[in-house]
């Protein structure tokens, strides 16, 4: 694909979540009118095939409903590499905006977020949750509710 190529869909509404207050690690959150116009914009901007049994570019995207894509961008700022806040992208159809598809691909997220930060999740000690685990929770509870906030009018 050469750079400048329009993409092939236009989403229907687009803005960024916060994994924290007063953190700027954050994801994009794309909307698209149907299934159909999500997935061919997935496949346009594919650089890898994710799935090893798909033999033809794209193929991994054919069953997606909904989904999160975590990455890390870097570039050479002067001598140091500087690291962009933006940790990965949901794509959702306005059809699909229900809690449980919101939550599920929110815990993807808030797993990426734990990667990016090096931190682990810790087992409940003594009955009493770490802190990482909280740390996790409210996360998970901060990306959800940003996200409903935001497309409770879409639909």
């Amino acid at each position: 694909m050469k750079r400048g190529t329009p993409p092939p869909a236009i989403p229907l509404r687009k803005f960024r979540v916060y994994a924290e207050p007063k953190s700027s690690l954050c994801c994009r959150v794309f909307i698209w009118r149907t299934k159909k116009d999500m997935r061919t914009f997935l496949k346009h901007f594919e650089t890898r095939v994710c799935a090893p049994k798909a033999r033809v570019k794209g193929a991994y995207w054919n069953d997606t409903v909904a989904c999160w894509r975590g990455y890390t961008r870097q570039r050479l700022n002067g001598k140091r590499w500087r690291t962009f806040p933006v940790f990965g992208d949901f794509h959702f159809p306005i059809r699909e905006l229900r809690m449980g598809c919101i939550t599920h691909e929110c815990g993807h997220a808030a797993l990426g977020w734990l990667v990016r930060r090096n931190l682990e999740i810790i087992q409940t000690v003594n009955g009493h949750a770490s802190e990482s685990e909280e740390r996790f929770c409210r996360v998970l509870g901060s990306l959800t509710r940003q996200i409903v906030w935001k497309t409770q009018n879409l639909q």
